[in-house]
């Protein structure tokens, strides 16, 4: 069970139709749909069957058109057939005018649900017949709908584009995608690279796959996926495809020797170099004046923990700086003072408060007021991180979370 490509890719100079998908709403259908409105609305009080049907040859129809021509086809068994159209094709308008209000965050909605899974179900479809284009155009339709991808086609459609080899739409979804920590996006790019020439890279590009991911490798040449968990079956489709497509690529990929990844090789793959106590996601998709400050504010965690012998309150502090720089404006505001002062102390309370109150205000010089307000902000913009009440943890004790990797090479 394997993608593959029978129809020569899917890259052509104009959309393809979808004719025989009605319910596809895309934005090709959408604008036909306005000129058939447009065309029906034209046609007056100078309606005729004649007319309609040259509408319908024309492929200028909307539920009106089908309604008015069942009406004058009276009590036919044709005009039953144009009736019950008339009435599907107006839920079709009724949902498109929802899609379109909504475009871009369709999985907010649960009524859309049921929409977003059968696009996945048919461009999975699409590509296990090997018709990738279709599949390519159903994953960016997706995309198009729901940014937030609830359908996880993200990976699918990269892999696709290397499939397919269409190197300049990898490299722009590559780019859009940085900040994702997808397996596929780590395992997709050394191949990308080597298609592209760029063997130097490409080699870069492994050796920091195989540090950040290395459990896919195997996957890349393995055969038929058998009794796989769901995760492991999903990265397989994602990318195994494209390097199989390419046994040169897959080739020269096993004759690799392993060795360590360096700054360097982080760099030459595209990706930001490692900061020591910064999440590498964050460094992908924060702007250099939002990755300054979160820079700042992390030299300051780390100095304060090269005076103080408290490793699990240091870590707790670093993830708290990563997820406020992810999901708060005010951590970009105040000063970094402040700042550092409200993020260690919410971390020593998450971790039993090793730190006294009155030693800590006098050591970091901080008010008692400017000290609280901080807190409590960071305190309400964070989620909480204790357990349940009936969950197997101690009672009471805080969930400790360790995102940040210290020695990001190490």
């Amino acid at each position: 069970m394997r993608f593959k490509v029978i129809d020569g890719g899917g890259h052509g100079d104009r959309p393809r139709r979808h004719d025989d998908v009605p319910g596809l709403i895309t934005e090709e259908w959408l604008e036909q749909r306005d000129l058939a409105m447009d065309a029906f609305v034209e046609l007056g009080e100078d309606v005729s069957v004649e007319r309609l049907e040259r509408l319908v040859k024309r492929n200028l129809v909307c539920a009106d058109t089908f309604t008015t021509l069942g009406v004058l086809h009276g009590d036919t068994k044709k005009a039953h057939e144009l009736l019950t159209r008339g009435l599907l094709e107006s839920v079709l308008e009724v949902f498109s005018t929802f899609i379109d209000a909504h475009r871009g965050a369709l999985s907010e909605f649960d009524m859309a649900m049921p929409y977003l899974r059968a696009l996945a179900a048919l461009g999975t479809h699409y590509a296990m017949r090997g018709q990738m284009d279709r599949a390519i155009e159903i994953w960016q339709l997706l995309l198009a709908l729901d940014r937030a991808d609830g359908m996880c086609v993200r990976g699918l459609l990269y892999g696709a584009h290397l499939l397919t080899d269409a190197m300049e739409a990898a490299e722009a979804l590559w780019l859009e995608l940085i900040a994702d920590p997808l397996e596929a996006l780590a395992w997709g790019r050394p191949l990308q690279l080597w298609l592209s020439g760029a063997t130097a890279r490409a080699e870069a590009a492994v050796a920091v796959a195989r540090h950040d991911h290395p459990d896919i490798e195997p996957l890349l040449w393995h055969g038929e996926p058998r009794d796989w968990d769901e995760d492991l079956l999903g990265t397989y489709l994602e990318i195994a495809p494209a390097w199989q497509a390419h046994p040169k690529a897959l080739a020269w990929l096993k004759a690799l020797p392993v060795r360590e990844a360096s700054d360097d090789d982080y760099v030459a793959t595209g990706w930001p170099p490692p900061i020591v106590g910064v999440d590498p996601l964050m460094a992908a998709h924060l702007s250099p004046k939002e990755l300054d400050r979160l820079k700042k504010v992390v030299k300051a965690i780390l100095e304060y923990g090269d005076t103080h012998a408290l490793p699990e309150l240091i870590q707790e502090a670093l993830d708290i700086a990563n997820e406020l720089a992810n999901v708060t404006d005010f951590f970009y505001e105040g000063t970094i003072k402040a700042t550092v002062a409200g993020i260690l102390w919410v971390a020593n309370d998450r971790v039993g408060a090793p730190l006294g109150y009155d030693s800590f205000l006098a050591e970091m010089k901080v008010g008692k007021v400017p000290l609280l307000t901080k807190y409590d902000m960071i305190q309400r913009a964070l989620p909480p991180i204790y357990p349940d009440s009936d969950a197997d943890d101690e009672a009471g004790k805080p969930v400790q979370r360790g995102l940040i990797d210290l020695d990001p090479l190490g």
